[in-house]
């Protein structure tokens, strides 16, 4: 009998008893990993009241996408695809600020999003390649 295939009325009681203890040990497995995964994670609630502060990740404004732009607070796909549509017609942005000159992107979406927003420049060697056209 296959071992992912659940007996038939017509199975064995051999063959029963083999099904129950694959399934018994895949839990066993399942629980070992659950048990894993939650000593190294710590998952902590706040307390009622208490304020928390969403997670602050950094988004590079030259490589990210639409979609990317768009999981940021606020920002809706409209205003991603200026942002898209202004770094490709104008080139890298070459800083944060340069956010300011996408229509609707003003200072206090751009007071908002700072913490979440990065504008990484290309390694020299790299920017030099693309300048030469190798």
């Amino acid at each position: 009998m296959p071992q992912d295939v659940a007996p038939t009325e017509e199975a064995t009681a051999g063959e029963l008893l083999s099904y129950v203890r694959r399934q018994w040990w895949a839990l066993v497995g399942w629980l070992f990993v659950v048990a894993a995964v939650g000593s190294v994670v710590r998952v902590q609630f706040p307390a009622v009241g208490q304020r928390v502060d969403p997670p602050v990740w950094k988004l590079d404004i030259n490589r990210a996408t639409a979609g990317q732009f768009e999981a940021l607070p606020q920002v809706g796909p409209v205003l991603a695809q200026r942002i898209i549509d202004y770094r490709r017609r104008h080139g890298r942005f070459r800083a944060v600020e340069d956010l300011l000159q996408v229509r609707g992107f003003g200072p206090k979406t751009l007071e908002r999003l700072r913490p979440h927003l990065v504008c990484e420049q290309p390694a020299m060697g790299r920017q030099r390649q693309v300048e030469s056209g190798e």
